[in-house]
């Protein structure tokens, strides 16, 4: 990954050892594509991304009028002391979204951006958020700061209960990005 880079040698001393040709702006699909050609599993790969497909395809069928007429928003907590992040559709989860045929809320067609936890007020279009968990299920990277605020509760998002959690929020895999389709159908199917 490109943020380990200065990691690379230390890493490669240990075991076999590649830089992934991508940047940290290439889409989640990147990693796997890349780990697949590296450790020569490019039939698993495809038999990956054929499952990943059919769910998208299912889910949609089953699901696409809500997923359209919904507005969607993604948010993650705690990387800016005293602030969330909102993610657009460019992001990996977003772009996992886009498949399915969501519709983003206002806020998120602006890109991502980090905003305080006082802007609860931002989410107020959206009709599901979407956010991380950790592998237990509770909120992760401190988003909860938001959830605990009045201006968050009031919001109809909460009080519809549409709040979207999965621990598969940053996906470096086809496993993981399923992960986020199962997260969404669940929360569809309630």
């Amino acid at each position: 990954m490109p943020y380990l880079s200065k990691a690379y040698k230390k890493l490669s001393a240990i075991a076999p050892t590649t830089f992934a040709p991508f940047k940290d702006t290439a889409t989640w699909s990147a990693y796997p594509d890349a780990t697949a050609r590296f450790v020569n599993r490019t039939a698993q790969l495809a038999a990956m991304k054929r499952k990943y497909k059919g769910r998208i395809a299912a889910v949609r069928k089953t699901y696409g009028s809500k997923l359209a007429n919904a507005r969607w928003d993604v948010i993650q907590g705690g990387f800016d002391n005293g602030n969330y992040w909102i993610y657009s559709a460019e992001s990996p989860v977003g772009a996992i979204l886009t498949e399915l045929g969501v519709r983003f809320a206002s806020v998120a067609k602006g890109g991502t951006k980090s905003v305080s936890y006082e802007r609860a007020d931002l989410l107020k279009d959206a009709d599901y958020v979407v956010y991380y968990t950790n592998n237990d299920g509770s909120p992760a990277n401190n988003i909860q700061k938001l959830f605990a605020l009045q201006a968050f509760k009031d919001l109809q998002v909460a009080k519809s209960h549409h709040l979207v959690g999965t621990s598969d929020f940053l996906p470096c895999s086809y496993s993981d990005a399923i992960g986020v389709i199962d997260s969404l159908e669940k929360a569809l199917h309630t």
